[in-house]
């Protein structure tokens, strides 16, 4: 049985910036852009209504 969309990725807040997230990790913009559009061509995030995230990056992330 599948999961409902909502329980199958975190939504997090419209005003979230890549600027914001690179200083969270402590890198540039520009490498959390480079990872942000590698994870969307996988599917694993995308943009519509905010910033979605599938719950199969982590797994993903933590194999790498």
């Amino acid at each position: 049985m599948r999961q409902p969309r909502s329980e199958r990725s975190l939504r997090f807040s419209d005003g979230l910036t890549q600027q914001t997230l690179a200083e969270m990790v402590g890198t540039t913009r520009s490498r959390v852009s480079f990872f942000m559009n590698g994870f969307r061509k996988r599917r694993f995030i995308h943009y519509k209504g905010g910033l979605r995230v599938h719950r199969g990056l982590f797994t993903f992330a933590l194999q790498e």
